[in-house]
Order: C-alpha cells, then structure tokens, then sequence
C-alpha cells in the first residue's frame, strides 16, 4: 500500500522510488492528519503544484468537502522529476556500480548467471544477497575469493591466510561468506558437472531423500540402532527447517494460516522463481505445517540421544 507524506520531496522520492521498483504509474499520498499547522499544508501543497506545472507529475483533487485538498498524486514524466530533484536512474547507478564491480576481472563461465542476477537486481534498485549498488566494492572481494576458491588456490592454507593472500585482509571471507558460497556451491557454480555426470553425490545431509537426488542415501536413514538413527536424524534435521521464518508463540490459527499461504504464494511467484532460476539457486520450499513437523520431531529426540548430541558438537 502506498505510503502518505507530510513532506512534498519525500513523497515525490518515494514516487521514483517504487516506479524504479517496477511500479509503472505509482501514487503518493499526502497525510493531512499528521500536518502540524495551516503554513506546513500550504509549503506541501505549493511544492507540489510547482513540480505538476513542471510537467513531472499530476494533481488529483478530492470530491465534495474535500474538493480544495489533494487526493493524490500520480508519476507522469518519470526524467522531469528525475532532473527537479537532481537524482539519477537508479539504472546509471547500477551500470557504474557493475563496471566497478567487473572493472579489469577475468572470470569464469560459471559466474555468468550470478552476474546476470547481480545486474538484474540492481536495475530494479534491489540488492542482491545483501549487497545493494552501493556495495560494489565489498561484493568484488567476494567475487575474488570465490574465483580464487574454484581455482583451488585455498588448498593447504587456513581460511585467513587465504583471505590476506587474495583480498588483503585476514577478516574478508568472514565479512562476504554468503555471496562467495552462493558462487562456490556446487549446484550453483558447477550445476553442468551434475548434469555430465562428472561428480557423484554419495550422501544428503538431509532426513529423508531429496526429491533431485532420490537415489542417494540421506544422513537419516543411517546408524545401525535406534538411537544412532536418532542421533544422525538430529543432525540432519537442520537441513529440513532450512532458513525458516518463525512467528511469535500463540498466534492465532487465522494469522498463522494467512502468514503461511503468503510465503508460499511468493514461492510461486513467476518473477520470484526466474529471479531463482537466473542464479541456479536451489529453490525448494517446504510448507509451513512441514516445517512445524521437523521442529517438533527434533523436540521430541530422547533426553539420552540429546546428551550424547551435545558431547559430539561441542568438540
């Protein structure tokens, strides 16, 4: 839902910023409750006025009572208000941020999609991974360390000599972890070596087989008692929550049930799924009540098998 404004370049930012989000004719709103006085509805109003007789946006006034006041307000020449506020496309942003980014980089086939994704997000003024346009420079660490991981050049040394020999800071690979996994992961970097057949996966850390790989035993099904099958289950269960979003205790069945069918609506999300698919990312996402399964299967492991647990992690 738009938002609504008691400040009139507020409320015009806000218009570029959601038609830069993919919102072609995008509406603001002013807040007449929130005004302080007569004089702060007058500065808005005149402001706004002087920007529609710039061509940059149109007026929309109310009906009856309200007919002195504004509606609303509609985007109608996108490059007018760009050069009244003096801001530039989000899209000049995100070619100088990819140029830096690539600046002088030879870099593998397998980056290709990841580097799409990168530039596609940055586009549409949306991060990627956490890292917005204006984190070109933190995310090139990234890159490098992952180029330099895919050539093994971290064979034989610990992650933080590796990290001062390739970025020039001990402390880079722990700050850019999630970016360089999402490139190094064999799914995503080397997804063609699966498809060839030139590696075998020999075990899922996952409680039950995957759907991809049905013919691959899972941690799960291993252990030769009980209480081992337990113990490795425990281990595995992690892989079955994954990164879940968890919500407060006693949330009402109706909230609960909305929340849910809301994710998993955005799971199927036609631009969600290509935004996926554009990066190999793995995309499988468990239901809510599967999830509330795992949890309650990994609460209910005897306080034995627990203990034992935490005498192996905690080595």
């Amino acid at each position: 839902m738009p938002r609504s404004f008691t400040d009139a370049k507020e409320l015009l930012g806000d218009l570029l910023d959601r038609y830069e989000g993919g919102t072609a004719s995008p509406i603001g709103y002013p807040h007449y409750s929130a005004f302080a006085d007569v004089s702060e509805i007058d500065r808005f109003v005149r402001k706004l006025e002087e920007v529609e007789a710039a061509g940059a946006i149109r007026i929309a006034k109310g009906r009856g009572r309200n007919g002195d006041q504004i509606a609303h307000v509609r985007l109608e020449a996108v490059s007018r208000l760009y050069d009244l506020l003096g801001r530039r496309p989000v899209g000049e942003h995100a070619a100088e941020a990819s140029g830096r980014l690539l600046d002088g980089l030879d870099l593998p086939n397998e980056f290709e999609a990841p580097i799409a994704a990168i530039r596609a997000a940055w586009d549409r003024g949306r991060a990627w991974q956490g890292f917005a346009a204006r984190d070109a420079e933190r995310l090139r660490i990234a890159l490098l360390l992952a180029k330099a991981i895919l050539e093994d050049k971290h064979r034989g040394v610990d992650y933080r000599t590796f990290s001062r020999r390739i970025a020039g800071d001990s402390k880079a690979l722990e700050k850019v972890e999630g970016a360089v996994v999402n490139w190094t992961t064999v799914k995503t970097a080397k997804a063609q070596w699966l498809r060839e057949g030139k590696v075998k996966v020999i075990l899922q850390v996952l409680t039950e087989r995957g759907p991809d790989l049905p013919d691959v035993p899972a941690l799960g099904e291993l252990g030769d008692t009980p209480e081992a099958k337990q113990l490795l289950g425990l281990y595995a269960s992690t892989s079955a929550v994954g990164r879940a979003f968890f919500a407060p205790p006693g949330l009402s069945p109706t909230v609960t049930k909305a929340l849910r069918d809301g994710f998993t609506a955005m799971s199927k999300d036609p631009q969600f799924v290509a935004d996926a698919n554009q990066i190999n990312a793995e995309l499988q996402v468990g239901s809510g009540e599967e999830v509330q399964k795992a949890v309650e299967r990994t609460l209910n492991v005897p306080e034995p098998v627990l203990q034992r647990a935490r005498e192996i992690f905690a080595r």
